[in-house]
């Protein structure tokens, strides 16, 4: 999590509150330490416009 932080520019506690998000609304999936991508759509278009 801390590399992720790193590479999105982000605090670990934001990084952290974003992927819990995205696991929620079911973007993605959290394993342990692997994430998978549910919805490659929507990730995207969080990408595009914030």
């Amino acid at each position: 999590r801390e590399d992720l932080a790193s590479l999105s520019n982000m605090t670990t506690s934001n990084a952290i509150r974003t992927l819990t998000n995205f696991a929620s609304e079911k973007i993605i999936a959290i394993d342990g330490r692997k994430i998978k991508i549910i919805s490659e759509d929507r990730l995207e278009k969080i990408s595009k416009i914030g």
